[in-house]
């Protein structure tokens, strides 16, 4: 969480710079629609449940509704290397489209981002990303764990995660 600060801490320095300015708006409106049960103050994985089969991949969403004012987001995603296998990240169309580096090690993975131009406050994505089923389990879990920040001062979000239904 002190690397979230540092960012965010950065992300304010950095606002009102010409660099921010050219940066930000058209960025910003590549975001995708929110789904209507989203609760606001929510970081969450979507869909929250899925099914696939061995050897196959799968791709899930980060998304963040804030319900106020944010500009940088860091989410961990702990999962069992004994059944899925990290495979990319896309951010594509997040709202938060200042990307630090992917931070993955084996059984997790964080992603931080942030926004110099003004601010994100509904449902946004942060980035999809994409695991490997390795082996039949009837309940894998992506545990899902993070904060976001409005000007270095934590939202602290609740945290949702996500199961997946490995089949043979």
């Amino acid at each position: 969480m002190k690397r979230l600060t540092r960012i965010a801490q950065e992300l304010k320095r950095w606002r009102y710079a010409a660099f921010g300015g050219m940066l930000g708006v058209g960025l910003l409106a590549a975001g995708i629609a929110a789904p209507a049960s989203a609760a606001t103050q929510q970081l969450y994985v979507t869909p929250a449940s899925t099914t696939t089969t061995v050897g196959k991949t799968f791709t899930v969403s980060i998304r963040l509704n804030p319900g106020r004012a944010t500009d940088a987001v860091e989410a961990t995603i702990k999962y069992n290397t004994k059944y899925l296998q990290y495979v990319s990240t896309d951010a594509t169309g997040s709202g938060f489209p200042v990307e630090l580096p992917t931070s993955a090690t084996s059984g997790s993975l964080t992603v931080t981002r942030g926004i110099f131009s003004g601010t994100v406050s509904s449902d946004v994505l942060v980035a999809k990303v994409t695991f490997k089923a390795l082996a039949n389990k009837s309940s894998a879990s992506l545990k899902l764990t993070g904060n976001a920040t409005y000007q270095g001062a934590y939202v602290n979000p609740t945290v949702g995660s996500a199961t997946v239904r490995i089949k043979s």
